[in-house]
């Protein structure tokens, strides 16, 4: 299990995450949501280590996170930032490598069956020898969620991972999530689309002005009062329908 407790982080004396605890299972897809500006980006690179926390403590599998040197810390936790950015024009097939650079003793035959069953999920395999810089930003974020899956880590962090992706890619990526997590995985991610989060996360956080505002099913979390005092909306659809659909409908 990956626990943060008590996490607080300030960005330039501004206090962005305020004592925001969480815990993630493997097997389960946790959604974490909220308005822009709550917070969400900076619990998850905070939680890791990627940005300095004010105070708190994370323990990863009864470990504290601090004691893992870097090599455990990529193999325990897979790391996908929001918009990330691609400098050089390196092969589709380089850029997925790239997720098994934790991985240093295994085989090159080893490696290229990893590989090879990452390209055939994410159905990118007709994408392998082009560079980065000839593909559409749809098609580089799903190069790299399947990077991410590459590394094949316990647990995955994802931010806003299906937000450039069309609505069939949205679904596609989202069943995978969840087989990811059917196969033994923890995964946190950002998530701004409700219906979708309602429909694939096992759990949701819900975060607003730095704070933890509740935590539940998708039907004990996105009740029409939080709605309307979180992300100011009225929403309509079928929460506790199957699939749960919940579109937005109405600002206030």
């Amino acid at each position: 299990m990956f626990v943060a407790a008590g996490v607080s982080i300030a960005l330039n004396e501004d206090v962005v995450v305020s004592d925001v605890s969480l815990a993630l299972q493997r097997g389960e897809v946790v959604g974490l949501i909220g308005p822009n500006g709550a917070g969400k980006s900076s619990l998850l690179r905070g939680a890791i280590g990627l940005l300095p926390a004010r105070s708190g403590a994370v323990s990863i599998d009864d470990h504290s996170w601090t004691s893992l040197d870097l090599s455990e810390r990529a193999r325990k936790v897979a790391y996908l930032a929001q918009d990330p950015v691609v400098h050089w024009p390196l092969s589709v097939e380089s850029v997925v490598a790239l997720g098994r650079l934790p991985h240093e003793r295994e085989t090159a035959g080893e490696r290229r069956q990893v590989l090879d069953k990452i390209f055939d999920e994410a159905e990118i395999s007709h994408l392998r020898e082009r560079t980065m810089f000839e593909l559409s930003g749809g098609e580089r974020a799903r190069v790299l969620i399947a990077r991410s899956f590459a590394v094949d880590a316990d647990y995955l962090f994802a931010d806003e991972p299906i937000a450039g992706l069309d609505p069939f890619h949205q679904l596609q990526f989202m069943e995978l999530f969840r087989d990811q997590a059917n196969s033994g995985k923890g995964l946190l991610l950002v998530l701004h689309d409700l219906s979708l989060a309602a429909r694939y996360c096992d759990r949701l956080l819900l975060m607003a002005e730095g704070s933890l505002q509740a935590e539940g099913s998708p039907a004990e979390v996105l009740t029409k009062d939080r709605l309307a005092a979180v992300f100011q909306i009225e929403a309509v659809g079928d929460i506790e329908g199957t699939p749960p659909i919940l579109v937005p409908s109405k600002r206030l």
